[in-house]
């Protein structure tokens, strides 16, 4: 059994099936030409989407911490202190706020999760016409049914 990839839209082939909110059979394919994997059209998204966030994702805090430790030293090679950053599908806002805590001037966008961390700091309190240095985005690509399209809109955010 084939798919066509989201991404380049050669043939992926099948690679192995999973379980999906602990009741979904659900194949993954991985694209011949560029290695994408993705899984079958996701019929689940919106039930998955009840919650943000799972109780069962132990490893949320310890992620963060570990981004929260990278990505300065990358920004700050190419930046400054007026500039400002939007992650994308930023959760809880918990890296938002950590990264503001650093002093970079950081927004985040999610359309599924409450901002619990970063209130006032998403990308609707950002004064408008003003641009973005740089877009990031953690485990937010895997969970999308047209990744090209979703990248069209970060790029809406006007990224210089």
């Amino acid at each position: 059994m084939n798919s066509i990839c989201n991404i380049c839209g050669e043939n992926a082939s099948k690679i192995f099936a999973g379980n999906i909110l602990n009741k979904y059979l659900v194949n993954y394919y991985q694209c011949n030409s560029c290695n994408f994997i993705q899984t079958e059209k996701p019929f689940w998204l919106p039930e998955a989407y009840v919650s943000a966030m799972t109780a069962l994702d132990v490893g949320l805090l310890y992620r963060n911490i570990i981004f929260l430790q990278k990505i300065p030293p990358i920004l700050e090679l190419f930046s400054n202190d007026e500039d400002s950053y939007i992650d994308y599908g930023g959760g809880y806002g918990l890296f938002v706020r950590g990264m503001r805590d650093k002093g970079f001037n950081y927004y985040l966008q999610d359309l599924y999760a409450e901002n619990i961390f970063a209130k006032h700091f998403e990308v609707s309190d950002y004064a408008p016409g003003k641009k973005f240095v740089a877009l990031t985005a953690f485990e937010v690509f895997e969970h999308l049914e047209d990744p090209i399209e979703e990248f069209k809109k970060c790029f809406n955010y006007q990224i210089q």
